[in-house]
């Protein structure tokens, strides 16, 4: 009976953790480059964050503006303006190899204090393409 109770867990589990495999998840912080496979993605700025403080209920969520630098192969580099909500990943770049994301932008606001430009950093993730 026990192991007939399990089994429900197993297979939500195995559904879990067979969906995207992850290849890799870097942190940027504000004003720094990294390499990733044969692209290069800068971190320049945030532009604006309308974030809902994490301390406060309200209606809209909001989104964090970032102002990113994208270089990758066979293509011009450009300075993207990218709009990224809480709890959701933005896709960011799409390769015949890769999808890049945004997984998530730190520190999450407060009502309590300020965020000093330079704390901020972005999550990214790097996904095998189907």
């Amino acid at each position: 009976m026990k192991n007939l109770l399990l089994l429900p867990f197993f297979l939500i589990g195995g559904f879990l953790f067979s969906q995207d495999e992850l290849l890799v998840s870097i942190v940027v912080p504000l004003r720094e480059t990294v390499q990733i496979g044969d692209g290069e993605i800068t971190f320049i700025d945030v532009k604006q964050d309308s974030r809902c403080p994490e301390d406060v209920t309200c209606v809209w969520a909001g989104e964090v503006q970032l102002a990113l630098r994208l270089k990758f192969p066979k293509k011009a580099s450009k300075e993207e303006l990218l709009a990224v909500a809480p709890g959701k990943s933005a896709l960011l770049w799409r390769d015949d190899k890769a999808i890049y994301k945004i997984l998530r932008v730190s520190p999450y606001p407060k009502t309590s204090a300020k965020i000093p430009k330079e704390d901020y950093e972005i999550v990214l993730q790097v996904f095998p393409k189907d």
